[in-house]
């Protein structure tokens, strides 16, 4: 055992609560007057009334950690109608619109503070492999990393600015979740046994860029899917990323996991402390397995988002949401309707008596997403509302498709070892397909679906012109000729060199630009070198690729209308 003095602090003689340091000093600062047992705390669920809990310090003025579900409201079973039912992040994702995320993440983290939480188990931002992961409907990237780089920025913002700690899951790859009861032998979903084989550009061109993008807003924790890889969890999150908050195990991840080699990657256990549990940790540092230096980096990135978001310093526990929250729920929900088509019947005539009829397997069942911990108590739903003002003309439709919608049923081919993987006991899915996620594989097999990434129709028109392109910017000017306002969201596609081995027409640009009738805006897609790059698995470090780029500017990734042009790189 190995044990150390505790002294009880007052106030004045804290001095790790001094606001005039940054986070991350006030953390350095209070670890060194942390005993052994107060830091092995932390790295462990304990009970409590929230999802996840792990106990406060009182001596050291330490707040209790409390986190509670979802990427889409506070899960809330005790209070039935005090949250509200936010439209889900994939919803969000097809605005394509910014400060719709940023809107969307401070009123859910306003909500979750008013309950006492201090971290927000969301938002998820995975990439959409698959239409049928049953998850897709929590991840705000749809099936696009640019998409969801942009939009997990603004989301982690909000959520933090309201003094609330942001969660980016689940890190990395969680992109299948079905049950399977055809085989005994493998466990109720297929998320918890699958090892899913993917190679290192993939990884890092498409599945981890959102990621990167909740690191860049300062996201202060992640939750992991596979909790004992040293090569995601370490290596490329932690060092070759850079994310520098912590990382939680999901519910129950760790059922085999290894303390010794474990506690090198994880930071906290959740929700109990079946193996970071103190007996187990001092075993470990005694013999010699663990370094004390391990469970110091760990309290240090628990610690210093805390003290970011203001835990130590603020504290507020009201269980009601407000009339602010329901009427931005409305107004999201309406910002997030797609338009697929329109033969001149939307709007509707509120003076003409309607008659509706319902065709399909969904007039009878509807089709609901979610559940478990996405669920939101009944509450505040404004869905329904959102959809009515979009139908009868109070709010022009916007959004776009974050995902391709097929013409049939895996339109693109993939094989049982693709997906959902084979095997026994642990199935594997492997991805072979690489890059060609998505919109990408229509545009590299010149193939047409039944509605591309990025489409949405409006009840105005608009149209593009003056392309200019350099490999810092494009600019277009985008004019509403229709005769309602609107909002138009131009989207910006780079065709690599050949020689670069890339999907022809990726994402590297979108905005919103809200137009009267008549009237004219420049939108201007700024480019980093990073979005004319690829990253060479040989020197483990993305390469600027050389030669002519293909620009296309349209409203959707497959629009025949785009405006088309080229420049080169340096």
């Amino acid at each position: 055992m190995i044990a150390s003095a505790a002294f009880a602090f007052s106030g004045g003689d804290r001095p790790w609560m001094s606001t005039a340091d940054t986070p991350a000093q006030r953390a350095a600062t209070l670890v060194q007057h942390m005993t052994l047992a107060e830091k092995i705390q932390l790295t462990h669920g304990s009970c409590g009334g929230y999802v996840g809990n792990v106990c406060g310090i009182g001596r050291l003025g330490v707040p209790a950690i409390k986190m509670n579900d979802g990427p889409q409201g506070f899960r809330d079973n005790a209070h039935p109608g005090s949250s509200t039912a936010w439209p889900c992040s994939l919803a969000i994702g097809a605005t394509f619109d910014r400060s719709a995320a940023e809107a969307w993440g401070a009123a859910m983290g306003d909500e979750f503070f008013r309950k006492g939480a201090n971290v927000q188990l969301g938002p998820g931002v995975c990439l959409a492999r698959v239409p049928r992961n049953g998850r897709n409907f929590e991840y705000i990237s749809g099936e696009d990393p640019h998409l969801g780089y942009e939009m997990v920025q603004p989301a982690v913002r909000g959520i933090q600015g309201a003094g609330v700690v942001a969660n980016a899951k689940h890190w990395a790859n969680n992109n299948q979740e079905t049950e399977d009861r055809t085989s005994a032998d493998l466990e109720e979903t297929d998320r918890t046994s699958v090892d899913e084989e993917v190679d290192e550009r993939t990884q890092f061109e498409l599945y981890y860029p959102p990621f990167e993008g909740a690191i860049a807003a300062g996201v202060g924790s992640a939750v992991c899917s596979s909790c004992e890889n040293p090569e995601t969890l370490q290596r490329d999150l932690k060092e070759r990323l850079g994310f520098r908050g912590w990382v939680m195990s999901d519910w129950g991840a760790t059922h085999s996991m290894s303390l010794a080699q474990g506690l090198y990657r994880l930071d906290q256990e959740m929700p109990g402390a079946d193996f970071m549990n103190a007996a187990a940790i001092e075993a470990a540092l005694a013999s010699g397995e663990v370094d004390a230096s391990r469970i110091d980096d760990a309290a240090l990135r628990i610690l210093t988002p805390l003290f970011g978001v203001g835990a130590f310093d603020i504290n507020n526990t009201n269980t009601q949401r407000n009339n602010a929250h329901t009427a931005l729920a409305r107004s999201l929900a309406a910002r997030s309707v797609v338009l697929l088509k329109n033969n001149g019947v939307l709007p509707l005539d509120r003076t003409t008596p309607l008659r509706v009829a319902l065709f399909g397997k969904t007039a009878r069942a509807p089709v609901v997403g979610g559940g478990g911990s996405g669920a939101v108590a009944e509450g505040p739903q404004e869905y329904a509302d959102g959809l009515a003002d979009v139908l009868f003309g109070d709010v022009n439709p916007s959004a776009h498709l974050p995902l391709t919608l097929p013409r049939a049923e895996n339109e693109v081919g993939f094989t049982d070892a693709m997906w959902p993987g084979v095997g026994d006991k642990q199935r594997v899915a492997s991805y072979s397909e690489g890059l060609l996620v998505g919109y990408r594989w229509y545009n590299a097999h010149n193939a047409t679906p039944a509605f591309p990434f990025g489409h949405g129709l409006s009840y105005t028109t608009f149209a593009l012109a003056g392309l200019r392109a350099s490999p810092t910017r494009v600019t277009v000017t985008v004019t509403n000729t229709g005769r309602r306002p609107g909002a138009a969201a131009p989207q910006l596609y780079l065709t690599f060199p050949p020689s670069a081995g890339e999907p022809p027409g990726q994402l590297r640009g979108f905005a919103q630009a809200q137009l009267e009738p008549g009237e004219s805006a420049e939108v201007r897609f700024p480019l980093r070198a990073r979005d004319m790059s690829v990253w060479n698995a040989t020197t483990h470090a993305w390469q600027l690729v050389h030669g002519s780029f293909g620009v296309a500017v349209g409203l959707s990734s497959r629009d025949a209308a785009a405006l088309r042009g080229a420049f080169r790189s340096p």
